[in-house]
């Protein structure tokens, strides 16, 4: 299995403090120019920063400092997010995390397909089902007829 290599320790500070704060990571960029400069974050100014940090993983230090008090607060056990202002953004929840491995997504739907692929339909002993639905169905039934080399009822032609 291929695994992603690990950010870098700017990277990884900076999700960690966006995960504490439950927060995004552009939020926390938001409220570490707020700290840092004294003045609203515009987000123009921000979108070149942003980018460049989720591109080239370019941490301002701006952004390392303010993430660096963050998770100093949380490895204390002293972590409010009204303290850092993060309770004027909105509030992030993690993504759950699932709990069946991939192998087993796989499995069933490996099962479902063989499933459809043993499933037998002949159209002169089964409910006619494509004479009476949309044209869709009448489309896939035309395909259908002309795969399995059977004649085709009238209401298909």
């Amino acid at each position: 299995m291929l695994r992603s290599p690990e950010p870098p320790a700017d990277v990884r500070l900076v999700l960690d403090a966006a995960n504490h704060l439950r927060i995004s990571e552009f939020d926390l960029f938001r409220l570490a120019w707020e700290r840092w400069t004294g003045e609203a974050a515009d987000e123009e100014r921000l979108e070149p920063i942003f980018a460049a940090y989720m591109f080239r993983h370019a941490v301002p230090p701006w952004a390392r400092h303010f993430a660096r008090e963050v998770m100093a607060c949380a490895d204390a056990g002293t972590l409010e997010r009204a303290d850092f202002g993060a309770d004027r953004m909105r509030r992030r929840e993690p993504l759950p995390q699932s709990k069946a491995p991939v192998w087993v997504t796989a499995a069933i739907f490996g099962a479902f397909f063989m499933l459809i692929l043993s499933t037998n339909y002949d159209p002169q002993t089964s409910a006619p089902i494509a004479c009476e639905t949309g044209p869709g169905m009448r489309t896939i039934s035309q395909i259908a007829y002309t795969l399995s080399g059977q004649p085709m009822p009238d209401c298909l032609r």
